[in-house]
């Protein structure tokens, strides 16, 4: 149900089509088999390395599953899948074995990198935007993160406040930062 509502808005398309691709999938009913239920939503990544002892060679492949809660209703359902499938269809941009990996260096990249936080918080406002205007479903979630602008008075999505609400972390913020 939460694929079929996003698929009715343009934000839902775009990333059910990025799933799709991602995971080679000929059609939406594929997404079911990378998609489970569980006490949170998250997205689990799981890394295995196979190194080739003869060759020095190292594969890794990546496998990747979106966990959603299932006890909310069914927009917050989409909305988190909105949410994941953002984390789910970016390919990471820091890699779990560099030994030059600092903390900062990993809150960066989890916040802003590409399919980070930012970027998932960012498309799944976009979703309940796009739920509001095309479907009038309404939602409180985003309402941090969302206004009127423009001589149109189009409701849009604030990208700087959700980043600079990531970074509201008081003493700890050059930690975060690098």
């Amino acid at each position: 149900d939460a694929i079929a509502l996003l698929e009715k808005v343009p934000s839902g398309k775009r990333i059910l089509t990025r799933g799709e691709n991602f995971w080679h999938e000929k059609n939406l009913d594929g997404l079911l088999r990378h998609l489970a239920y569980g006490p949170v939503s998250r997205t689990d990544a799981v890394l295995t390395r196979h190194y080739h002892p003869d060759t020095g060679e190292e594969i890794r492949e990546r496998y990747v599953t979106v966990v959603l809660r299932k006890d909310q209703d069914l927009m917050d359902v989409a909305m988190d899948l909105a949410h994941e499938l953002t984390h789910a269809t970016t390919p990471p941009t820091w890699d779990p074995y560099d030994p030059t990996l600092t903390p900062g260096k990993y809150m960066s990249a989890a916040l802003e990198a590409p399919g980070g936080e930012i970027d998932a918080v960012t498309t799944e406002c976009e979703v309940a935007v796009d739920f509001t205007r095309d479907l009038d479903l309404r939602t409180t979630r985003c309402d941090r993160y969302t206004g009127l602008h423009g001589p149109e008075n189009t409701l849009t999505v604030d990208r700087q406040r959700i980043q600079a609400d990531f970074y509201r972390v008081g003493k700890w913020e050059p930690y975060v930062r690098n």
